[in-house]
């Protein structure tokens, strides 16, 4: 054998020998590295309504909405009411639970959301306080609007509807510029409240249709808010979902008309 192919075949044993010492000490390197666990991420938490509710002589259902990480396990806890209760992911980091509220029932909710990786058990946690108040009877300012002025400013409000697509709650361009056109109106009696009635069609679970209702209610205030500066203790919000429809009849037309939010001062109307 030449001394040029020994001294080839020397090389490639050398090589050899030097690349399973390198991949044994990869190896013994990744064995010994403590892994790094990085808790999830948590960027917002909000319930739907949001503000005051208004419990008297009904239930309401509450929607609880957490944005984070995304493809985790969530949930949230409610001080003295709920624990661990499941979210449902309903879009990449969009995550969405419900809890009800009863009839005449008074007080705060302070709210926890949770994200959790299972598989390192890595956890994050966030809290919101005093996310939603609860009373039951007339907001605190309904003494200021004496019954007779109540009886009129419900005749101005009485033409004021507003209509929504099909299992909808966002306000269309219309339904804002029969706001902004009705401005006037709305800030004509700023003593009274303003009720905010949400209606839907009587597609969908009744629970669905009532926190459909409740969610064009939420939505109308919210427009108003940011429109007009009002401020979220100027309005009732209530919901009716498929209860009170305008019309019975099992047509499209009728069904759109059903999908309103109804403004009042006096209630019960």
């Amino acid at each position: 054998m030449s001394s040029g192919i020994r001294f080839t075949m020397a090389a490639l044993l050398l090589g050899i020998l030097t690349s399973a010492a390198c991949a044994k000490k990869e190896l013994q390197l990744e064995m010994t590295r403590e892994e790094r666990i990085v808790p999830p991420v948590i960027q917002s938490l909000s319930v739907d309504p949001s503000g005051r509710l208004d419990t008297s002589g009904q239930t309401h259902a509450v929607t609880v909405r957490m944005i984070g990480d995304p493809d985790l396990e969530a949930t949230f806890d409610i001080d003295g009411r709920v624990t661990a209760q499941l979210m449902q992911e309903t879009e990449p980091g969009v995550y969405e639970g419900m809890f009800r509220v009863g009839q005449n029932e008074q007080g705060k909710i302070d709210l926890t959301g949770h994200l959790l990786h299972q598989p390192t058990g890595a956890h994050q946690e966030y809290r919101l306080g005093n996310a939603l108040e609860l009373y039951a009877g007339p907001a605190a300012s309904a003494s200021a609007c004496p019954s007779a002025m109540a009886a009129q400013f419900e005749q101005k409000l009485a033409s004021l509807t507003l209509h929504f697509a099909f299992d909808k709650f966002e306000l269309q361009g219309s339904e804002q510029k029969s706001l902004t056109s009705n401005q006037q109106v709305l800030e004509a009696f700023p003593q009274c409240t303003i009720q905010l009635h949400g209606h839907a069609d009587d597609i969908g679970t009744p629970d669905y249709n009532h926190e459909l209702g409740m969610k064009r209610a939420f939505q109308v205030r919210q427009f108003l808010g940011s429109a007009f500066g009002m401020s979220a203790d100027h309005f009732e919000l209530y919901s009716h979902g498929e209860t009170r429809p305008l019309e019975r009849a099992e047509t499209d037309e009728a069904r759109s008309r059903n999908r309103r939010v109804e403004f009042h001062a006096v209630y019960p109307y």
